[in-house]
This record gives C-alpha cells, structure tokens and sequence, in this order.
C-alpha cells in the first residue's frame, strides 16, 4: 500500500454545483505549476448521463492522472443524486465509508500533496453510514489535522478559519 501524502486537503462544498470542482481543478493545477507532485481522489461521484465530463475526469486533467485512478469505475454513478440513492436506483450495492475510505488508493511514488473531493455538500451522505460533516468520520479519517475554509467577508477570497472550538 502506498503512502499517504503529508498533506491532504478535502474539498467539501454545501451543496452540489457550488464549484467545488472548479475549486480543486485550480488547487491542483497550481501546485503542480509550483513543482509538487499532486493527486486528486474522488471516493464516489454521480452525474447526469448526458454531462460532457465528470468530475474525475475534470480532476484528472487537472492532476495528470485517469479518471478512473481518481475515482473507482465501479463508484460513477450515471444518476445525479447521493452516491448511496443513486447506487440503490441503479440496482447496486451502496458503499460504506470504510469501503470509500479503503478505496482511496495513492500512487505509488508518494505525492507531496493529494486532494480528496466529495460528492454534494457536508449534509449528503457519501455512504450508506455517513457524510462528509466536518469532525465526522469519513474527515478524521481522510485528512489527519482538519480545518475549514470559508469565503468570509473578504468578497471571495478563502478565509483560514481553524474549528478550534472543536480541537482541531
């Protein structure tokens, strides 16, 4: 099993479409422009069948990897609702977070930085179990010292807002 990377940022949105994606592609891209080897995860993703791209393969393109390295084959889900609705839609088994957490798979070479992105916003369940609420557990176990982002009242730019109030 490879190593994971020192540094993991989780990209999590609240909701679905608000640029989570476009957020992490700019993320990667600039990393690697700076000289660090970056790798993108994607643990489950849905879309609508008719979308140009996925998120995977947007990612990809941004890290240098395949889409099916950043997100398993098996977790696209051509139904775009929460990966565990649109696996029972589709006739599949849905995933638990131990099986998405054990599923992120880093590339063999260690990468100075990897970027995990989840599907819809804090409140949507990646797995049967659970969601991507910062604290929770899918987060501690992804990203080894968690802290937020956020907008702020700085017209945009991200905001370090460190939870200290939970301990982290």
């Amino acid at each position: 099993m490879s190593p994971r990377p020192a540094v993991v940022v989780l990209v999590v949105g609240t909701g679905t479409e608000v640029g989570k994606t476009w957020v992490a592609e700019r993320l990667l891209r600039a990393w690697r422009a700076a000289g660090l080897a970056a790798a993108a995860r994607k643990p489950a993703q849905s879309f609508a069948p008719g979308d140009a791209t996925t998120d995977a393969e947007r990612l990809g393109a941004a890290s240098g990897e395949g889409a099916e390295t950043v997100c398993a084959p098996h977790r696209w889900y051509p139904v775009p609702m929460a990966p565990p609705m649109a696996a029972e839609v589709l006739g599949r088994v849905p995933s638990t977070l131990v099986d998405l957490v054990g599923e992120v798979i880093w590339p063999p070479l260690q990468a100075d930085i990897g970027l995990v992105e989840t599907a819809g916003g804090v409140r949507s369940p990646q797995a049967v179990d659970g969601g991507a609420a910062p604290g929770g557990w899918l987060v501690r176990r992804l990203a080894r010292r968690p802290r937020t982002f956020d907008r702020g009242q700085t017209g945009g730019s991200p905001v370090f807002r460190p939870r200290s109030a939970q301990g982290w």
